[in-house]
């Protein structure tokens, strides 16, 4: 079945424009072409998209009316930003209402690229329900203080990179947004993002701190209410993890964006974990029984009474948010053995050891069992002294990452 792309904009000779220029993709998809945000949402009704493709600045209804509008009616369909606008802050202030922001004049071969990665991130997940949830999250609320020593320390004359890094660096959601804003193709920032202190320097400390005081993109996290997960112990968790990602892949001899994938995968691994224990409260009280009562692993009771894991669920929210293939195709698979039978180091085992070595060195839950890393499947048997050794370099420094 073809994927039915609606593409809105006031200007008909760049509706026409598209239409030329996308005749080779007729085969693939189902095009549509409104020429103005009012006449786009009627279409919209009619044809119920997959992909909606529009302008920002167009007279009588905007862009951000009709994205607003298309929420309401259908979450979970992939939104894409085509405009002209060339102003930083307007597009931080409507970055969370799409999947990418494209600016004009763009190539034919970006925008197919952008529609293509859209469509293919529907794949990850196959419970609407989720997906309407995911599309419904524009942020992920940040710890409150992390949030007000980040803005005193952006307001430091003496501020650097790597002190600003470091607040940064304390909480997860924080540092989802920053790569989220380095994601977006507007800024025309290098795809590689290191880390956290290689994300601030690309944007620098004022663009940041006015990013912050102006974008909807930083919220400070209310009082979080559910008794069965710890948001301070999980971003703990996924920080320590990327640290021992970061030791296991330099061990290896990974490359180095190899390396880099790794560590921006594992610090988030967990964040689908996040939103079941925000959104989705009571199912995830049931995967927590099930996890204690069956004795089995948190992937299988969640795929079990939710219907999707919290590594697909991550996987999709980050896929939305822009983070690159690779990185999300290391974090969806860190609860899958399988990636143990590879018979050369691959970032996807990197993390999976990295998160079995936590959970064995770190004893997060009294209530859960210590959980030690085992295999039951095929692992090569040159993997097995590498394991040992790998344990050994995350014992040997895990007074150091829990720091």
């Amino acid at each position: 079945m073809k994927a039915k792309i609606l593409f809105i904009d006031d200007h008909k000779n760049i509706l026409e424009s598209l239409r030329l220029s996308l005749r080779s993709m007729q085969n693939e998809w189902d095009m549509s072409f409104a020429p103005s945000g009012a006449e786009g949402l009627d279409m919209f009704d009619r044809i119920w998209p997959d992909v909606v493709v529009t302008d920002m600045r167009m007279p009588n209804m905007d862009g951000t009316h009709v994205l607003r509008n298309i929420q309401k009616r259908k979450p979970d369909v992939d939104k894409i930003i085509l405009s002209g606008y060339s102003d930083k802050e307007t597009v931080i202030k409507n970055i969370q209402l799409a999947n990418e922001y494209l600016s004009k004049p763009c190539k034919t071969q970006d925008l197919i690229a952008a529609i293509r990665n859209t469509l293919r991130t529907n794949d990850i997940i196959l419970s609407a329900e989720i997906k309407n949830i995911i599309a419904e999250i524009e942020t992920i609320p940040s710890s409150s203080a992390v949030y007000e020593s980040l803005i005193r320390e952006l307001e430091n004359d003496n501020a650097t990179s790597r002190t600003i890094s470091k607040i940064i660096s304390q909480d997860v959601a924080l540092a989802a947004s920053i790569i989220r804003i380095i994601n977006c193709t507007f800024f025309n920032f290098p795809k590689q993002v290191k880390d956290i202190e290689h994300a601030v320097r690309m944007l620098g400390p004022q663009t940041l701190l006015n990013i912050i005081k102006s974008s909807h993109l930083f919220d400070k996290l209310k009082e979080f209410d559910n008794s069965e997960i710890s948001i301070k112990m999980l971003w703990e968790h996924s920080l320590r993890v990327a640290r021992l990602a970061k030791l296991i892949a330099a061990n290896s001899n990974l490359p180095e964006t190899s390396c880099n994938d790794c560590v921006i995968a594992s610090m988030f691994h967990d964040i689908g974990k996040f939103i079941f224990a925000s959104k989705m409260k009571h199912q995830f009280s049931e995967v927590i029984s099930m996890v204690q009562k069956e004795n089995c692993t948190i992937d299988v009771a969640e795929r079990c009474i939710m219907g999707a894991s919290h590594a697909e669920v991550g996987a999709y929210l980050l896929a939305r948010w822009g983070f690159s293939h690779d990185q999300i195709t290391i974090l969806r698979s860190h609860h899958d053995e399988s990636v143990m039978e590879s018979q050369a180091v691959t970032p996807q085992m990197v993390l999976y050891v990295a998160d079995s070595l936590d959970h064995e060195l770190v004893h997060i839950q009294n209530r859960f069992k210590r959980h030690t890393l085992a295999f039951t499947g095929n692992v090569p048997e040159q993997h097995q002294q590498m394991i040992t050794d790998w344990r050994t370099l995350c014992q040997n420094n895990i007074q150091g990452v829990l720091q």
